[in-house]
């Protein structure tokens, strides 16, 4: 197990955790990515399985084909499955909270994404009609 120091270090841009999130519906954990982190706070995406549920939902919206970014399994993100970011929302955490799973057993430390894949998701969410346009400016100046 890692310490609290050791943990927090691992919370930067990229990295993946999977844990249950009350910001979402779903009762299962997902895989969520960081995509922004800032003092005690980082904001993520969520990852979905659900790809034909999320595209129906922004044809319909009229979001861009390229706000749904899929991720395929790799060595180093550790996903087990083809996934892909919704880049219309996100989710803010604070570290003692997720720190708060991790001892408790609930969140799981996973691998990370690469600049390419990062870029694409920031691109989707510069260009969401639904991403809020205050975090917009904040979140992509991440640009790996």
């Amino acid at each position: 197990m890692l310490t609290q120091e050791e943990f927090i270090a691992l919370l930067q841009v990229g990295r993946i955790l999977y844990f249950l999130s009350d910001q979402i519906t779903s009762k299962e954990p997902h895989y969520h990515v960081i995509i922004h982190t800032y003092r005690d706070g980082i904001y993520f995406s969520c990852f979905t399985t659900q790809h034909n549920n999320r595209r129906r939902f922004m044809q319909l919206q009229n979001i861009p084909d390229h706000c749904l970014v899929e991720i395929n399994c790799t060595d180093k993100n550790e996903l087990n499955e083809i996934s892909w970011i919704d880049c219309n929302s996100h989710q803010l955490h604070f570290h003692d909270e997720l720190w708060e799973l991790y001892q408790n057993r609930k969140l799981t430390v996973k691998g990370t994404l690469n600049n390419p894949e990062l870029n694409l998701i920031y691109n989707g969410i510069r260009d969401s009609p639904l991403f809020e346009e205050e975090k917009k400016e904040i979140i992509c100046k991440e640009l790996p």
